[in-house]
């Protein structure tokens, strides 16, 4: 296998483990697609204006959920849990009991910060 093949086929890099509710997931770093994706779906579903922006409380709220979908893999596949672009998948992370636990750790590993970006420069 060629270098350019295995590095394709790398997987995301693993910000957090934890567990909710006694299983573990990984919240991991998505690739650019994936992060634009995001704001595409938000968009496409009315919750986010053209400057990237929440039109509502709840629209936020479905816009932190889409993060958490992005980044919430399984550890022995590292697929992704949830599906991003679903609405029924966002409507059900936003209903979780665990969603108000997540969000700050999802949202680190959604953007780097600019301690991370500098060091790997």
């Amino acid at each position: 296998m060629s270098l350019k093949q295995r590095l394709l086929k790398s997987r995301n890099k693993v910000i957090k483990s934890l567990e909710i509710d006694g299983v573990p997931v990984n919240l991991c770093r998505p690739n650019n697609p994936e992060r634009l994706a995001v704001f595409d779906a938000a968009r496409a579903a009315g919750e986010v204006d053209e400057s990237r922006q929440p039109t509502s409380e709840q629209a936020g709220l479905r816009l932190l959920a889409r993060v958490v979908a992005t980044v919430m893999r399984d550890p022995e596949t590292g697929e992704r849990v949830f599906d991003p672009g679903s609405a029924e998948d966002i409507d059900a992370i936003c209903a979780a009991p665990w969603f108000d636990d997540v969000p700050d750790d999802a949202m680190k590993a959604m953007h780097p910060s600019m301690e991370e970006v500098q060091g790997n420069s």
